[in-house]
């Protein structure tokens, strides 16, 4: 089936009244979420081989609250990308205009977050909490980019809660332009197309975005989704020609990275000097590594071709600090002023796993960090990070797909993949029970992988956050009071260790002469997962996790261990639960060994899961008794 073109016309002037009887909306799209997108159209024209119009009109129902908390009146620039109008009507429920809010009216905000590529990147937007609900806002801005190379896609569903009534998109091109839609997921979602030579339209009608299950790590590969491939292109003031990999990396390190390498010669004398002992690239990147972490810090540098090109190594080393791919790029120069080579390598950084995608030849990801190649598989350096350890990556970057650069071309490389064995808490507890009314705790932690990163967010130098962190840890003691908290990093290993000691006004509860207490009563390993009675996705466990307690009841005088559960040994697919108890002169020794196993999993799987997951909870969740017995 045929379809129009889409043409969007802005209007000067504050429409006093829309027909919101134009808008049939299905009853079932205003249920539990906080809008509704009654109607959207894209228009993307690509004037020439360097200039890109993008035009944006949007009406909204919005019903409650949650509805203008979230990204719809934002709208990101940059150098590459200026503003050509920007406004937001405002109306009620009859249609009567409330309030034009112009360009003026916006915020303007720094998009810089001290981590991600894009340091350039600025953003205008605005809030409207002021008023009763529900209500329209219709939102409109027109962009003028010199970027043909990223073709915003046609990408209707961003959330699991979007409800879209209209969408309408089109991409216009000159002839002989050398653009390729990349389609996915069109016909589940009825999705209805137009193609010719120089108009690429889509329009998708009354499309509910599927439900986001829990787990789902590939959620939005599920999603209809239109990417455009542009091989003859303009970046800024630059232009290039790409057919495959090769191209594209020869053409990213001539612009943003050729050149920018060089260093003084005491910068070259001094790193010569650092690593003269040591006796293998590992050896002499460590050193570097060491020194760039002590010498630099992060700030946001507003240059580069939209955030893409580095600011020179040298002015890096004469100022003491970079943004992320100027630290990464200054490593690389200091590595390879000693005979270290390493790669650029471009990664998308997130908590979800995104791989750079192999099938679509464009500029892609939000950060940098260096390989480095051994006789044992590559190392990855993130330079960054003042906390990060040498060749370690967290939850962001780990387990995905990048793409390195080189002179004369770019490789795929796969980063390292946490599993099971590697993300490890180790603890051991030592209770005393001697007062009930004050039970004393020594804890002795050791973190590995995942358990490892997640310290590095907590400022060892600060007690409040020190105290917050620990009582967030163990939540489920009472009046929790901090005596003692020391810390060990271990960076060689990954390891962080941490000897705890704390008061609590009680665990357990009484009842009568007994006291019923939890064997995780201190720290609780195991959450429940949410139950489906007929799940629709598959599943993954993208870390694995194994858990390694011992814990130690002193039994105070005049009480008797009355109750004291089975041992217990749990074995399944997806992982396995250990728990051992041991009565040893009235006091008890508690051995648990809990590991649930990285891996993607059919969804007929997840009945067998969410049962394993109960019998593990039904056996960390047993209490034993202890019973006065004068």
């Amino acid at each position: 089936m045929l379809i129009s073109l889409v043409s969007i016309h802005f209007t000067n002037y504050a429409q006093k009244r829309i027909d919101v009887k134009q808008y049939i909306i299905p009853e079932a799209f205003t249920k539990d979420v906080g809008y509704v997108t009654v109607d959207r159209k894209e228009a993307i024209e690509v004037v020439n081989q360097n200039n890109l119009q993008e035009k944006v009109s949007e009406t909204l129902l919005i019903l409650n609250q949650s509805g203008v908390d979230q990204d719809n009146y934002t709208v990101y620039y940059s150098q590459l990308a200026k503003i050509k109008s920007i406004q937001l009507r405002v109306y009620n429920a009859n249609g009567d205009l409330l309030k034009h809010y112009k360009e003026k009216d916006f915020r303007d905000i720094s998009v810089a977050d001290g981590f991600s590529l894009f340091t350039d990147g600025r953003l205008k937007t605005i809030d409207i909490n002021q008023y009763s609900f529900p209500l329209y806002t219709i939102f409109e801005y027109e962009l003028e980019k010199e970027n043909t190379l990223v073709i915003p896609p046609f990408a209707p569903i961003e959330y699991d809660k979007d409800r879209i009534v209209n969408f309408e998109y089109t991409l216009k091109f000159p002839a002989n332009t050398s653009i390729k839609p990349i389609e996915k997921n069109l016909e589940k979602y009825q999705v209805q197309k137009n193609i010719s030579s120089q108009t690429f339209t889509y329009q998708v009608s009354n499309l509910m975005a599927p439900e986001y299950e829990d787990m789902n790590i590939r959620y939005v590969e599920a999603l209809p989704i239109v990417k455009f491939e542009n091989t003859n292109f303009g970046f800024g003031k630059i232009q290039g020609k790409i057919n495959n990999w090769d191209d594209f990396g020869k053409w990213y390190y001539d612009n943003f990275l050729k050149g920018l390498n060089e260093l003084s010669p005491a910068t070259v004398a001094k790193m010569k000097d650092l690593t003269k002992d040591a006796t293998t690239d590992v050896e002499k990147a460590k050193i570097i590594f060491d020194y760039v972490q002590n010498n630099t810090r992060y700030i946001s540098i507003q240059i580069g071709l939209g955030g893409w090109k580095p600011y020179p190594a040298k002015e890096v080393d004469r100022l003491g600090y970079g943004d992320c791919k100027a630290l990464t790029n200054y490593t690389k120069a200091l590595l390879e002023s000693v005979g270290v080579e390493t790669y650029y390598t471009i990664i998308h950084a997130s908590p979800r796993i995104v791989d750079i995608d192999e099938k679509y030849l464009s500029l892609q990801g939000n950060h940098v960090v260096l390989t480095l190649p051994t006789p044992t598989g590559n190392i990855f350096i993130e330079s960054t990070s003042q906390k990060i350890p040498f060749g370690y990556l967290g939850g962001s970057t780990d387990n995905r797909k990048a793409l390195a650069i080189k002179p004369d071309g770019a490789f795929f490389v796969d980063t390292h993949s946490n599993k099971e064995t590697e993300n490890v808490l180790k603890c051991n507890f030592k209770i005393d029970l001697t007062d009930l009314n004050k039970v004393y705790v020594d804890a002795n932690l050791e973190n590995h992988g995942s358990f490892y990163q997640s310290l590095f967010q907590v400022d060892m130098n600060d007690s409040k956050e020190i105290n917050l962190y620990l009582k967030n840890l163990f939540s489920s003691v009472k009046d929790l009071s901090v005596k003692k908290y020391e810390i060990q990093n271990n960076k060689n290993q990954y390891v962080y260790n941490e000897l705890i000691a704390f008061e609590s006004s009680s665990l357990g509860a009484k009842m009568g002469n007994d006291y019923l207490i939890g064997i995780n009563a201190i720290y609780q390993p195991i959450d429940k997962v949410k139950r489906y009675r007929n799940r629709k996705t598959d599943f993954m466990i993208a870390r694995g996790v194994s858990y390694d307690f011992t814990s130690s009841y002193k039994i105070p005088e005049g009480f008797t261990l009355s109750f004291v559960p089975e041992s217990k040994n749990l074995v399944s697919k997806f992982g396995h639960c250990n728990i051992d108890f041991k009565v040893e002169n009235n006091n008890l020794h508690i051995a648990q060994t809990y590991i649930l196993k990285s891996g993607e999993y059919k969804k007929e799987d997840y009945v067998e899961f969410e049962k394993f997951n109960n019998e593990v909870l039904q056996v960390v969740n047993t209490k034993f008794i202890i019973t006065k017995t004068n």
